[in-house]
Parts: structure tokens; sequence; C-alpha cells
């Protein structure tokens, strides 16, 4: 056994109490970092509009399949493109969300206004007699800066109308919408405008279309 001097072991026991003392900081400053983290905030298209443009025609029952994406689109991230910078390179805000993924918000906005101009939709699967489906295929929803002060948000959607188990038309809508502010809420407010610019388009193309 090693005999200590009384300086000895009052040293030891220092060093100790600051070794524990160390890890105590280390470790609060760890928790004080994973606290102060910023939290995520969501977006949608806010309130509903009181009442949806009207499309100009009667349409006869629809039966609106799921909406197809791509796999960059099939998330809840929201997606931003530096058109001045590396145009190729997609890139995702990092403290911002749609409340649900785009194709959820799309098919949200296409049946509320479509319902709101009295089309009877038909749930995929059951008995429509006129016997009229829509595919919609989304194939971008992202905002594009052109500088670092300017951007504009952007959606494309390809719609295909199928009768007999046959394609009778099809045609792809692509509709821009600058953002009044540079970030995420400035684009969603966008997307937001461009989004019911798309529908519009689609309403009008379904309204020319000939009837069986």
């Amino acid at each position: 056994m090693l005999n200590l001097t009384n300086d000895e072991l009052i040293n030891n026991m220092a060093n100790k109490i600051i070794q524990t003392a160390l890890c105590i900081s280390v470790f609060s400053g760890l928790q004080a970092c994973s606290t102060t983290q910023t939290p995520l905030r969501y977006l949608d298209f806010g309130a509903p509009l009181k009442s949806a443009p009207p499309i100009g025609c009667e349409l006869p029952p629809l039966t609106i399949a799921d909406i197809t994406t791509t796999q960059a689109l099939d998330s809840n991230l929201v997606l931003y493109r530096l058109l001045y910078s590396n145009e190729l390179q997609t890139r995702a805000y990092a403290n911002y969300r749609w409340s649900m993924t785009p194709v959820q918000l799309l098919t949200l906005q296409v049946k509320t206004q479509l319902a709101d101009n009295s089309v009877r939709l038909v749930d995929d699967g059951l008995a429509n007699p006129d016997g009229l489906q829509i595919r919609l295929e989304l194939t971008d929803f992202s905002q594009y800066f052109a500088d670092a002060t300017h951007s504009y948000a952007q959606l494309k959607l390809r719609a295909t109308t199928i009768r007999d188990n046959t394609v009778r038309a099809q045609s792809t809508f692509t509709r821009q919408a600058n953002a009044d502010t540079p970030d995420a809420i400035g684009g969603a407010q966008a997307m937001r405008l461009a989004t019911d610019a798309v529908i519009s388009d689609l309403s009008s193309w379904l309204c020319k279309l000939p009837r069986p």
C-alpha cells in the first residue's frame, strides 16, 4: 500500500473534484446544445378558398386515381434550387416541412375545388356510369431562386383521361408564381398560387374534352 502524505491526499482529492466538475460542465453543454435546436415549422396552403373559381362547364362524374409523383417529391421536404449557383442540385430547407406530402396537398386542392363546382367525384374502385377516370402525375413542386433575393414556385402536372380502359387525352400543365419573400414561407405562398392556376387550367382542359 502506498503511503501518501497529507499534501498528496489533498492534491488527489482536488484533481478528482476538478475532473468531476469538467464532466458535469461538458454534459450540461451538450444538453444545452440539444435543447436550443431550431424547431421544425410546418407549412400548408392556408385556409381553404371561400369559393373556388368557376370552371365554366358541367363536368360528368369523375374518378380521380391516386396522384403519382417522383421519388424526390414523395416526402414532406420543402425543396428549392439555386439557378445562379448549381441548378442541377436539389436542396431542402433545414427547418421547414410541408404539413403533408406535395401529392396529398395537391389531391386535397383538386378535389376541394372540383367539389365546390358541383363536380361529383367517384371514389376509385366504385362504379362510375360515365367511366371517366383522371390520372395525374406530379413532376415538379419546387422553389427556384434566380438570385439571392428573387424566386418563384413552379408546379408541373401531367394529366391523362381514361375511358373504357383506353387513354382518351393527355396534357401537361406548368405554372409559376413569384414569391414575395426569398424564403420558405414566400415559396409556400407562391406554390399555393401556382397550384390554383394549374387546377384552373386542368378544369378548362376537361371542359374542352369531347363527351361520349
